[in-house]
């Protein structure tokens, strides 16, 4: 999808997204209302310190362009389940088209959510390294900072 929206454009893509992983800085705002302590340091130490020290320092540097925004367990389309393995043969729901940077950091992939909440979090967890090695890989070729 990353691919295919690379030289796409339209005016309608620039605009203010709370999930742009580019602009989620604002999330530091509302931290103080997480119920527990625990959870909340949990959110400060590994969501906005990381954040602000691996992303905030990159993103001018970063390439930009118009990204999906929307890949989940709902929204993408596979193929029948015979024979294996299933292959995506299309997504719905572009209302979180937005123009921003895809994936700014290894460390922080904006994938949880998209792996679905079926899924037990081990396997999300390692579905989410497994997919975010895989886009990385594929990015070699297409580097994520403008020179």
């Amino acid at each position: 999808m990353d691919a295919a929206l690379q030289s796409f454009t339209h005016a309608a893509a620039h605009r203010e997204l709370k999930w742009d992983s580019s602009r989620a800085g604002w999330i530091k705002d509302y931290v103080k209302h997480i119920a527990g302590s625990k959870r909340r340091a949990l959110v400060e130490k590994n969501f906005s310190a990381l954040y602000e020290a691996e992303v905030v320092p990159v993103l001018p540097r970063l390439r930009r362009g118009v990204i999906y925004g929307d890949a989940n367990d709902y929204n993408v389309l596979v193929s029948d389940p015979w024979p294996q393995p299933r292959k995506v043969v299309g997504v719905i729901d572009f209302g979180d088209v937005h123009y921003g940077s895809p994936c700014p950091s290894r460390r922080l992939p904006p994938l949880t959510p998209s792996l679905g909440r079926k899924i037990h979090w081990r396997r999300r967890l390692r579905s989410s390294r497994d997919i975010t090695a895989r886009f990385h890989s594929m990015r070699r070729s297409r580097p994520f900072f403008m020179h």
